[in-house]
């Protein structure tokens, strides 16, 4: 169906009838788990930002101990 008045029209009846039969419930259960060495420095989680390894520094020294 090409675009134009009557195209939408049928899109603005089925969002009417898919918030009618479907109402949308969104749900979001997030659980997030860290595990670090006590040599690993900087490390501190951003809630979201996913690279945060350009971040972090380790001690030679006390993962050597």
């Amino acid at each position: 169906m090409p675009d134009g008045p009557e195209r939408f029209a049928v899109m603005r009846d089925m969002k009417r009838i898919f918030n009618a039969y479907m109402p949308y419930k969104i749900h979001g259960h997030r659980f997030v788990n860290d595990v670090s060495h006590p040599w690993l420095i900087g490390y501190r989680r951003h809630p979201f930002l996913r690279d945060f390894f350009k971040y972090v520094d380790i001690d030679a020294g006390a993962r050597r101990g």
